[in-house]
């Protein structure tokens, strides 16, 4: 398994997150190689995780959240957002795991409504 995480998006967080990712691949059974850092949105690290996916054949990839392997233009749930992650399937064969999954959570509200009495 190899780490994956855009340093402008941990905010000076880099060694906790590289230690979170540590302990979540020894959890889940994996040896960990390198933890690429991605200084913003270029993208050069990611090309050479690439590169080192397919000449180590490995297959699992760990990020801090989703946003660190989502292209930031789109909205969500449009398909261009997530064309890194099919970057990854489709040239590599790797999945993607979360090292984190609070950082995924989707919160809803529920808004209280107003009942009125029932009628009798």
């Amino acid at each position: 398994m190899y780490g994956y995480m855009r340093v402008d998006l941990v905010s000076g967080e880099v060694s906790e997150w590289e230690e979170r990712i540590r302990n979540f691949a020894a959890r889940e059974g994996f040896d960990l190689g390198t933890v690429f850092h991605e200084p913003g949105p270029d993208r050069p690290a990611f090309n050479d995780l690439i590169h080192e996916l397919r000449r180590a054949e490995c297959r699992h990839v760990v990020v801090p959240a989703m946003s660190h392997v989502w292209h930031s233009g789109p909205a969500p749930g449009s398909p261009g957002r997530h064309r890194l992650v099919a970057r990854l399937w489709e040239e590599t064969g790797a999945g993607v795991w979360v090292a984190d999954p609070e950082a995924n959570r989707i919160s809803v509200r529920v808004a209280d409504r107003h009942r009125s009495p029932r009628a009798s």
